[in-house]
């Protein structure tokens, strides 16, 4: 903690701080943000009852998932099995 802070400038967490993300997989914030974009695109095209919506809500949350998972492998590569790096 700066101990030279003062109560003004000294913020418990910085909201929305996304420094530390990698890859946005176990990040429910990172993938809920691109499943909104998502849903919003369709919801704006399209018109869907409210059971529809319920399955494009979770479809979207799945597809943001796989384009983060593909990004990662991307820039990165497949791991091999008997690697220790982390994703």
């Amino acid at each position: 903690m700066n101990k030279d802070g003062t109560p003004e400038n000294l913020i418990p967490a910085h909201p929305g701080n996304t420094n530390a993300v990698r890859h946005g997989v176990y990040s429910t914030r990172v993938i809920h943000a691109r499943a909104s974009a998502i849903e919003l695109d369709l919801f704006q095209a399209f018109d869907f009852d409210p059971v529809e919506r319920i399955a494009i809500e979770e479809v979207t949350r799945l597809k943001a998932l796989a384009e983060s998972i593909d990004r990662h492998l991307e820039e990165h590569g497949p791991v091999d099995k008997r690697e220790t790096r982390a994703i």
